[in-house]
């Protein structure tokens, strides 16, 4: 009987010993989970204020001077304002494009940025800083709208955010998009042969040419006596 008896609490020590490492690994694993998840990087929030076109209004002209001006603020979601490692990029479909880029940090300039061209970058590291400070990026851009159809769509602001593999994070998207027109030059209309009137199918008549008679009848006395010569 002792011998069962031992053992049995061999084994309620074993199978405690089993308990208390399964629940050590279960801490450690849901440590882990937590310090990856606090680790990763949270995307901001991007929204434009402030913006504005020039010329204003719907459609733009192709080949007009296009002015673009915009904020983008900076909305934090984590404990920075932006992802050190994260991009905030600017595209437009403008030709010709020309762009300066302000970053400002409680209303304070703190770094500008000059590029020509449909891209801009900004690095995160000029963006991130702890939430207490207030971040937005001032954007002036000038350009050419494209010659292109009638009708078509031309994306003059485009802002998204790109993370660590260069792709898009989602939701982060802003764009500002105009309408274009084409003019259509002056034609003269040109009358097809079935739309033609009475007036053009009309024959054009020469007027009778009538001369003296006397002329006449010195022609005939003249021809008559030019016969009798020769027969004669």
């Amino acid at each position: 009987m002792s011998y069962w008896k031992n053992d049995a609490r061999a084994w309620k020590k074993n199978d405690l010993f089993i308990t208390e490492r399964s629940m050590k690994t279960r801490i450690i694993f849901i440590v882990c989970i937590l310090v990856l998840i606090s680790a990763s990087p949270v995307s901001a929030i991007l929204n434009l204020n402030k913006a504005e076109v020039q010329p204003p209004g719907e459609p733009l002209e192709p080949g007009v001077v296009v002015n673009v001006s915009a904020i983008v603020e900076i909305v934090p979601s984590g404990a920075m304002t932006f992802a050190n490692g994260h991009t905030l990029q600017l595209s437009t479909d403008l030709d010709r494009a020309y762009w300066v880029i302000d970053v400002e940090v409680d209303g304070v300039p703190a770094a500008q940025i000059i590029q020509h061209g449909n891209y801009a970058f900004v690095n995160g590291y000029l963006l991130s800083y702890p939430t207490s400070r207030d971040v937005s990026v001032s954007v002036q851009l000038n350009g050419y709208a494209p010659l292109s159809a009638d009708g078509t769509s031309v994306t003059v602001l485009r802002v998204v955010e790109l993370n660590n593999q260069g792709t898009i994070v989602g939701g982060s998207e802003k764009t500002i998009v105009r309408e274009l027109y084409s003019p259509l030059p002056a034609s003269v209309p040109v009358r097809s042969q079935s739309t033609a009137t009475a007036e053009d199918t009309t024959p054009i008549k020469t007027p009778a040419v009538h001369l003296p008679i006397h002329i006449t009848l010195a022609g005939l006395f003249g021809g008559m006596v030019l016969a009798a010569k020769r027969r004669g």
